[in-house]
């Protein structure tokens, strides 16, 4: 991503100087899962919404379910610790690792308020 006042020239010195082969020119609007737009007042601003989206999307196929819904940063009573359910398979640990991962990236991009349930969760 080029971030300038004139990301043209910089866009042709690395097109025609360096033949680099860009893709998507023009404002930014979705990048390594953050979707960029400008406010009322033309300030710019950035949220994960499509890749929480996809990760909700995600969830559903696998499990037939929406997650249920928690609040953050602890829930009254939990504890994990006494969870008695079965061991996951190693496709399912798979999977698992693989959600808490994308979890992870979301805390990256700005969802701060998830991170005790994502930490305590992986």
């Amino acid at each position: 991503m080029i971030a300038s006042r004139i990301p043209q020239v910089i866009a042709k010195a690395l097109i025609n100087e360096h033949s680099f082969k860009l893709k998507g020119t023009g404002p930014t609007e979705f990048h390594l899962g953050c979707d960029f737009y400008r406010d009322k007042q033309g300030v710019l601003c950035y949220a994960p919404k499509k890749y929480i989206e996809k990760i909700l999307d995600n969830y559903r196929r696998i499990y037939g379910t929406w997650p249920k819904v928690a609040h953050s940063p602890l829930i009254n009573g939990d504890h994990p610790e006494l969870d008695t359910s079965d061991l996951l398979s190693e496709d399912d640990q798979k999977v698992y690792q693989s959600l808490i991962g994308a979890l992870q990236w979301v805390i990256q991009i700005g969802r701060f308020d998830i991170t005790t349930a994502v930490m305590t969760l992986s």
